[in-house]
């Protein structure tokens, strides 16, 4: 009785063990001895099981196939200038970064980074940040190893793979709170965006193409009137209001690099305005079948609006109250908006007249033509 308890006890051993072993999953030692400059991680992929690493070191990983996806992330990059952005390397780099496998040069499969949107893709000369290799492994062992390492790249150094027929603005060296737009001007004076070659300010246009530049401040700052260049060479404005426009020519050459520098923009003092209730003084329509307006009162707090960056207002007409939004875009102007029963968003121009009075074109829903309101602080 004892034998047969033992042989039973050991065939259950041996059944145990034997399913133990059927159960666990299939693994692959990945070693990395040097790990490569500007490289911040490396993620192996094997059916359904990834891994994440960090460092150079010896690991054993997860493997239940033998194919393998192997994604290198290049670091992000700063420079002196601020206009460098990380995309690997140059194609055109002698020095390409290289990724090897158990000895054997990997592909990058992730390719160059493209430019445009919609249905115009171009290649430009600057690799992906993401290294992407797809490999078959049937070692035990995935050694990965590399040579040279990713790299910075500036702005002027990036290019459409085909730029014979193109030229370039680069526009990152504008001031701080300074936005800037390029259009591609028709012969009917009809603007077409400019497409970028990568985000943060370098575009690409036509080399021949006439183009126009335009700058605008952001919200609660106005341009201050610092000098615009092209290549050092003093741009004119021709807009003369609240925002910088110019017009170039198309008689650039291929490849041709404008650098766009210069602007500023200061924040504007809105002690004038937030936190003030204005009351009308004087209302007078425009069109006399209009209905009669006696009192307006407006508003300008200081509570965000819905999350944006502007400022929620409340503008009483007759004592109907309409909840809307103001931000200033000039140090005597204040622009308010608020939404009409239709869902669309009525735009008025509050403004600061010299002798310290404010003044509006007030259109309301029901009325053919505006309304001048003049309103005075009653805070």
């Amino acid at each position: 009785m004892k034998k047969i308890l033992f042989v039973l006890i050991s065939l259950a051993a041996i059944i145990f063990v034997s399913c133990k072993k059927e159960d666990e999953e299939p693994t692959k030692t990945v070693k990395i001895e040097n790990w490569p400059d500007n490289v911040k991680g490396i993620q192996i992929i094997s059916g359904y099981r990834y891994t994440d690493l960090k460092q150079a070191d010896t690991k054993e990983v997860a493997a239940p196939s033998d194919n393998i996806t192997i994604h290198v992330f290049a670091a992000d990059v700063e420079s002196e200038s601020d206009t460098y952005a990380f995309y690997g390397n140059l194609t055109t780099d002698e020095e390409l970064f290289k990724v090897f496998v158990n000895g054997e040069e990997a592909e990058n499969k992730s390719g160059v980074v493209q430019s445009g949107y919609g249905g115009e893709r171009l290649d430009t000369n600057a690799i992906s940040s993401l290294f992407t290799a797809n490999v078959t492994c049937n070692a035990d062992t995935l050694e990965i190893s590399f040579e040279n390492a990713p790299r910075g790249i500036a702005f002027d150094e990036i290019r459409l793979s085909d730029e014979t027929i193109y030229s370039y603005f680069d526009v990152s060296g504008l001031g701080e709170h300074v936005k800037a737009q390029l259009y591609d001007v028709q012969a009917n004076k009809s603007r077409t965006f400019l497409k970028q070659v990568i985000p943060g300010g370098l575009y690409y246009v036509y080399k021949n193409s006439q183009v126009e530049l335009e700058l605008w401040p952001e919200t609660w700052y106005e341009l201050n009137g610092s000098k615009v260049y092209a290549d050092g060479v003093e741009l004119t404005d021709t807009n003369g209001g609240d925002l910088f426009d110019c017009e170039f020519d198309g008689n650039r050459t291929s490849g041709q690099l404008i650098k766009i520098t210069g602007s500023g923009a200061d924040l504007i003092n809105v002690s004038d305005f937030i936190n003030t209730t204005l009351t009308s003084t004087s209302i007078i329509k425009k069109n006399d079948s209009d209905p009669d307006i006696s009192s307006v009162t407006i508003y300008l707090s200081g509570q965000d609006y819905d999350g944006s960056d502007r400022k929620t207002a409340s503008i009483n007409v007759d004592e109907n109250e309409l909840i809307g939004q103001w931000y200033m875009s000039r140090t005597d102007k204040c622009e308010l908006s608020y939404l009409k029963s239709d869902g669309v968003w009525n735009s008025l121009n509050l403004d600061k007249n010299n002798d310290g009075s404010y003044e509006l074109r007030l259109w309301m829903e029901n009325a053919k033509s505006y309304y001048t309101v003049k309103l005075a602080k009653s805070k």
